[in-house]
């Protein structure tokens, strides 16, 4: 079902995408990730907890439908932001490092937070989501606007 949805939500993306600057299309995006996110946490848990196989995928497609809003426009600032020389490794470094950091905060912050709260504090783990995404818009607005900047 994601798959099948990614291909209308890249067109719709890709005509907004081209009708403002990426930088605004980034700021945006990072915004309403987070406002989606906050009213798909409830939705989201309460399928999974299910155990439903069709409500855990219909949770999981509408999580990447959500998530997939800003991707496009993140790695065109990914890309501006390293010189042509050495794009392809800053923006491959940069990413797997972003990933790792993230996922070693969360692959330990999660069982702690389990094992400190109870089994049935699964919502406190869906609250870091939350957090990051509060964290990514304050990143999102802290990124300057790079479009005249020469690449060389």
């Amino acid at each position: 079902m994601k798959n099948e949805l990614t291909i209308p939500k890249v067109l719709a993306l890709s005509s907004v995408g081209t009708t403002i600057e990426w930088y605004d299309f980034l700021l945006a995006a990072t915004a309403a990730v987070l406002v989606l996110s906050l009213i798909w946490l409830y939705p989201y848990f309460a399928l999974v907890n299910t155990n439903a196989f069709a409500s855990i995928l219909v949770a999981v497609s509408v999580l990447g439908i959500v998530l997939g809003f800003g991707y496009g426009t993140f790695y065109a600032w990914l890309a501006e932001s390293f010189p042509t020389r050495v794009r392809y490794s800053g923006v491959g470094v940069s990413y797997q490092l972003s990933s790792l950091i993230i996922g070693l905060i969360t692959t330990f912050l999660i069982p702690v937070l389990l094992a400190t709260l109870g089994a049935g504090a699964i919502w406190s783990v869906a609250w870091i989501s939350v957090a990051l995404g509060i964290v990514s818009l304050g990143a999102a607005l802290l990124i300057k606007d790079r479009h005249d900047r020469d690449l060389e």
